[in-house]
């Protein structure tokens, strides 16, 4: 993979992202593709049939008078006015079948756009919010120092999906598999947080292992959060798209440039998830540091050794900055 350093813009809409254009490559809408086209070849065939009562001759014998005459003329002359009324009619329905499919097409393109929009602008909130750091710091020190857990019962992340749960279902398994996980993990995390009252209850004494047990849960859903939501953004972005991302974060092992085989759009999704990686590498090398390597019958340190080991994350260029950045605090302690 080629990379450079380059700067960066905000990417117009490319004219190829109308419905129409999307209608013919999309992997989101491949059985309507293929609804459309068997709709097509069935009106070929049926004005085919039409059709050639008056252009192909077809002969038939009469019996009586030992002679053969023409069946096509025949039916051209007493039946013209019901072929085409019946080759309108089917014209006219294949219209009307055709439109509504670009309706259910577009409505899904929509649905796809905005549960994309919507995780990667939650991804971003988090991101900004710098909310693992306080996850490091709360665990070592034992103290609320601010960051997603302090205002989060006070916003509402799930309008999307309750507001398009019924289109949803049009995205196939895989889709949303990722999405309500991500949504599910979301809102464990952030019922979990509400823990952190307990913190500041003077009527309740917390002990320090409570506390820590409390950064450790909600960070582990937050990174189960963020793993969907991965996985959601790349099977939410047309095929060929996604696999060129997927191929370019691999890459971040060797190299932290700006791949130059990513224009427009694309490279603003990979952008999007390189920052979601990020924070799931951050997380993940907390986990690491904060659930003890000796409890191998708790499955998340089972899991967290699978990623760290099989993905080889201990060599990612931001699993390195975790360790500039806290490590000295974290041992320190």
């Amino acid at each position: 993979m080629n990379s450079v350093s380059r700067p960066l813009h905000m990417p117009a809409l490319h004219p190829d992202k109308t419905t129409w254009a999307r209608y013919i490559h999309s992997q989101h809408i491949s059985d309507l593709r293929g609804a459309s086209i068997w709709s097509l070849v069935v009106l070929i065939v049926l004005l085919s049939i039409f059709l050639s009562a008056y252009f192909v001759p077809v002969y038939a014998y009469n019996i009586a008078d030992n002679d053969p005459w023409l069946l096509s003329a025949y039916l051209a002359s007493f039946h013209s006015p019901v072929l085409l009324a019946a080759s309108g009619t089917a014209i006219a329905a294949w219209g009307v079948f055709v439109s509504r499919l670009y309706d259910v097409a577009r409505e899904r393109f929509g649905t796809v756009d905005i549960f994309e929009a919507d995780i990667t602008a939650i991804c971003r909130i988090i991101y900004a919010v710098d909310v693992i750091s306080g996850y490091v710091t709360a665990y070592r020190s034992l103290k609320l120092t601010g960051g997603l857990y302090s205002t989060v019962k006070r916003e509402n992340y799930f309008e999307v999906l309750e507001a398009s749960f019924k289109e949803l279902s049009a995205l196939g398994p895989v889709k949303i598999d990722a999405i309500i996980s991500f949504y599910t993990f979301l809102r464990g995390a952030r019922d979990t947080s509400l823990s952190f009252n307990n913190w500041v209850n003077k009527d309740m004494e917390i002990c320090e292992s409570s506390r820590k047990t409390d950064v450790v849960q909600v960070a582990y859903l937050l990174f189960l959060s963020l793993e969907s939501a991965q996985t959601a953004c790349i099977a939410l972005m047309e095929k060929t798209d996604g696999l060129k991302v997927s191929a370019e974060l691999a890459n971040r092992h060797a190299t932290d440039a700006i791949p130059i085989s990513l224009t427009g759009l694309v490279l603003y999704k990979y952008l999007h998830l390189r920052m979601i990686e990020k924070m799931k590498i951050q997380l993940l090398w907390f986990l690491d540091k904060s659930i003890s390597i000796d409890e191998r019958e708790d499955e998340r340190r089972l899991r967290i050794e699978l990623r760290l080991q099989n993905e080889k994350l201990r060599e990612h260029p931001a699993f390195h900055c975790c360790q500039e950045r806290w490590g000295a605090m974290y041992e320190g302690s």
